[in-house]
């Protein structure tokens, strides 16, 4: 081959590596930093990656070396799958990300603008402080702070010290820990409570239970890493649906959000006899839930699924006016008979 056709094509390999390696090069102007982030949803019972069973949206809210809110990116589809990468176009810099995941049509994201209201305003590029940014659920869509209907899927996931440079290939995972949880009650009255004959329960008055239960709970705010706003108000969580799946039982659904492990959302399960208005228990739900020191952890509280509560309620026994056993994910936890 002539000499000069060699040299020909050795420049037009040098030509083509030098736009190739384009970002290596002192002029910057044609490339774009950024980072690369995978999803990890492994915080939960089976303790396998859930993520693309069952999270369809991701938003990342990026806030600089300061705490100061940057810019959103949001992602949804079938595509966010277990192997998905999210490349967000970051500009070069140090960041700390919150990720809320989940559709979040039941809450608003951004900085408080009234304690009292509870009004939330969305976040503000070089304003908005990491320590002022929190999630709240939307209660203009429950009166008086009651929800009685199903919450949307929420996770929440935190990366600090992230780098995002022109490289573009700085590759971070987000662990996400899912804040909304699912309680059944499944209340069985004893022998003595009514005609144990009828097809529903039999403390029951025109297809309604004779028991009323509902949760309470101050854990519809929280902050930036996951824990409960200092001003959240109680909420009253009452069931979605109420069955009778068998002669003397009755079956309560209730969503919640997150339980804590140092009370702080000072969640609390409530049982009243509609007849008579007597209230019969009042108990911290995670202290029953503690009773069981295999139970006794955060850890415990944000893989479990669904806490399954059964109550027995027996107004049969000799000597006092009722007895009730509490039950929990199958666990016999305590007994007890409320003051006359």
């Amino acid at each position: 081959m002539p000499t000069g056709c060699k040299i020909t094509r050795l420049c037009l390999l040098l030509l083509a590596l030098m736009g190739f390696w384009g970002c290596v090069k002192e002029d910057l102007s044609d490339c774009r930093p950024g980072i690369v982030l995978a999803y990890d949803y492994s915080r939960n019972a089976a303790g396998e990656n859930l993520f693309g069973q069952e999270v369809d949206k991701t938003t990342v809210y990026a806030f600089d070396k300061d705490g100061y809110y940057v810019a959103r990116y949001s992602e949804a589809g079938p595509h966010l799958t277990n192997d998905y990468l999210h490349s967000v176009p970051l500009p070069e810099g140090k960041y700390t990300l919150v990720v809320w995941a989940g559709p979040l049509d039941d809450y608003t994201v951004g900085e408080m603008e009234d304690t009292e209201s509870g009004t939330v305003a969305p976040p503000v590029e070089g304003r908005t402080h990491i320590d002022d940014f929190m999630l709240k659920l939307r209660t203009d869509k429950f009166g008086d702070l009651e929800v009685d209907q199903s919450l949307c899927p929420l996770w929440h996931g935190k990366v600090s010290e992230v780098v995002s440079d022109y490289t573009g290939r700085n590759r971070y995972t987000v662990t996400l820990t899912k804040d909304t949880r699912r309680v059944a009650v499944s209340l069985t009255e004893g022998a003595a409570s009514g005609n144990l004959d009828r097809a529903v329960s039999p403390g029951a008055r025109d297809g309604e239970p004779r028991y009323a239960v509902e949760l309470r709970a101050g854990n519809g705010r929280y902050t930036s890493g996951n824990s409960v706003c200092e001003h959240a108000l109680e909420l009253r969580y009452t069931p979605l649906g109420i069955t009778f799946p068998e002669p003397r039982v009755t079956r309560y659904d209730f969503t919640t959000l997150r339980l804590m492990a140092d009370r702080s959302c000072g969640s609390r399960l409530l049982l009243v006899d509609t007849h008579t208005g007597r209230e019969l228990l009042d108990r911290g739900l995670v202290d029953l839930i503690f009773d069981n020191p295999a139970f006794a952890s955060q850890d415990y509280l944000d893989r479990t699924e669904v806490f399954n509560i059964d109550l027995n309620v027996d107004a049969s026994v000799e000597g006092y006016p009722m007895r009730i056993t509490i039950r929990i994910n199958g666990w016999q936890l305590i007994e007890i008979i409320p003051e006359v």
